[in-house]
């Protein structure tokens, strides 16, 4: 099973539901699905990084809300924990981040395909549209029990992953969503995903990436709330 658990299910200005990220282990790996500038603080509170022996940090993209801690993972696996990490992203910035933060390439493993494999799981980068200043990628992860689509932000879903997600195919779907979003633009349009979404399908669809707005309009309108850690 993929039990991811949340950190935070806020949008980049509503930092009191904090920053939307995701974490799962396997092993002693913890995989770690984005790093916003407020999820450091958070793996540091629950004790998170002390059991790890390797990180594998997955970056949907790099606005600060989903890499802005980034650089200080590296610095403590490096400094405090002597875990190793792998950042994931398939695009140079990432590492111009890093660099710009004084953490050189040599601190951390790379992993720029938009497929890998780890610990049993299989990892996608899919494109999705959301700034026009970088590319940003949803995380299809999969194991032997289940398939699960988490979007990052996107202003609209893959429509293999829709069509997986109606036919069964995809257990479960993280979509980040808005009440002001639109098709293609920054963040998922709720108004569509909540008129669309078939009911025999609703309670395996999680609006993240929230304001407490949409957040309490999608509890309203019989979707699951995703729990996230204090």
């Amino acid at each position: 099973m993929l039990d991811l658990t949340f950190l935070g299910v806020g949008s980049a200005f509503h930092p009191e539901l904090g920053n939307t990220a995701a974490y799962f282990v396997r092993g002693k790996t913890l995989f770690l699905l984005d790093c916003g500038s407020l999820v450091y603080a958070q793996l540091v509170q629950h004790e998170l990084l002390q059991k790890a022996e390797h990180i594998i940090a997955l970056i949907t993209h790099t606005h600060a809300d989903h890499a802005g801690s980034l650089p200080t993972l590296v610095s403590h696996c490096r400094h405090i924990t002597g875990a190793s990490i792998t950042v994931a992203h398939p695009e140079n910035t990432v590492d111009v981040l890093l660099l710009a933060s004084g953490i050189t390439a040599d601190q951390y493993a790379r992993q720029r395909e938009t497929s890998m494999e780890a610990e049993g799981i299989s990892i996608r980068f899919l494109p999705v549209p959301h700034s026009k200043s970088m590319h940003a990628y949803g995380l299809l992860l999969q194991d032997q029990d289940e398939t699960v689509y988490y979007s990052g932000d996107a202003g609209d879903m893959p429509e293999k992953i829709w069509q997986g997600f109606l036919g069964g195919g995809i257990d479960r779907v993280y979509q980040d969503v808005a009440l002001n979003g639109k098709k293609g633009g920054s963040h998922g349009e709720y108004q569509w995903f909540a008129s669309h979404c078939p009911i025999s399908r609703k309670q395996v669809f999680f609006p993240m990436h929230l304001s407490p707005a949409c957040r309490a309009q999608a509890a309203a309108d019989g979707f699951p709330q995703v729990a996230y850690l204090p």
